[in-house]
């Protein structure tokens, strides 16, 4: 038995698409639709990553005193991520206006209801939390 050994040369750009690869790989593990699924009764913590200039998920279903726990990474573009409640209505959880390049933030949700965000520094970045 023969042992087959592969030397690939490791660039940015190679180590951006494994990267990708396995980030996206984990979320979308054990799902086949962009969005999860709540079961049971509320708070529970819901986790969505910042992944390049999109979130992920980018649709999450939660119930109501459900918590959502953003992770922020730097984009390509080397600029961090904020998240604005656009449109804002009533029971949306407060902004986070300024730019975060790392760690987490969250929020409680209590009010049942579709709240939409986007991050203002990369503005084709949106998301969805729908509260049930």
């Amino acid at each position: 038995m023969a042992i087959v050994l592969l030397v690939i040369r490791v660039t940015p750009f190679v180590r951006a698409f494994i990267g990708a690869a396995i980030i996206i790989g984990l979320t979308a593990c054990g799902s086949d639709s962009s969005s999860t699924m709540p079961s049971g009764s509320g708070n529970k913590t819901y986790d969505i990553n910042t992944f390049n200039q999109t979130f992920l998920p980018t649709i999450q279903d939660i119930a109501v005193g459900d918590t959502v726990r953003w992770t922020f990474s730097v984009a390509g573009d080397n600029l961090g991520h904020n998240i604005l409640f656009q449109p804002r209505i009533d029971g949306a959880p407060p902004d986070f206006p300024f730019e975060i390049r790392s760690g987490t933030r969250s929020a409680v949700f209590t009010t049942k209801g579709e709240f939409h965000y986007v991050c203002a520094l990369h503005g084709a970045m949106t998301g969805v939390i729908i509260v049930r």
